[in-house]
């Protein structure tokens, strides 16, 4: 029996943690892991995060990006870094090698919204090869893929893409 009362918004990843301490599992059985391995060494490496608007190809100043580490469920946010000038920001990610980073933009308001989302990705790779998200794809507003298709990933940088959402995606889609 649960002798705390849980807030209804508590995230649902959480309940197989709360029902494994509450079952008196060992601490590998709830993080969910088979055995006890250590995690892989944190990579710390800086990735260029470029922000352009999915209509024009137009780099955004003043848009907050931020990294996330999915960790098996949990999602380990990083400090939001600002885009200057030239649309980029330089985010420091700390994630285990083993792990999957995904970069997203933080945008207040309705002004503009990121498109699509990026799945996340090894951060070896985005470090050897870029990453150019799809501004098609589930997880934000939907924009064309016209910009996105002429360019090029760059290694060590993930392309992200915003635009001004429509009245319809503002109104009745979000």
């Amino acid at each position: 029996m649960i002798d705390r009362l849980i807030h209804p918004a508590l995230c649902l990843c959480l309940l197989p943690l709360l029902a494994a301490q509450q079952i008196g599992l060992p601490k590998a059985a709830q993080s969910g892991t088979q055995s006890a391995q250590p995690a892989a060494p944190a990579i710390n490496s800086t990735v260029k995060v470029l922000v352009l608007d999915a209509l024009s190809g137009q780099p955004h100043e003043g848009i907050e990006v931020f990294d996330v580490c999915e960790d098996g469920g949990t999602f380990s946010p990083s400090q939001k870094t600002k885009t200057d000038a030239s649309g980029i920001a330089r985010v420091t990610s700390s994630c285990p090698s083993d792990v999957k980073v995904r970069v997203s933009t933080y945008i207040e308001g309705d002004k503009l919204s990121e498109c699509g989302a990026m799945e996340g990705q090894i951060l070896q790779k985005i470090l050897e090869v870029g990453i150019v998200s799809d501004p098609r794809a589930a997880g934000g507003i939907w924009c064309p893929a016209t910009i996105s298709k002429k360019i090029k990933p760059v290694p060590g940088q993930v392309i992200l893409f915003v635009k001004k959402p429509t009245w319809w995606q503002v109104q009745v889609a979000g």
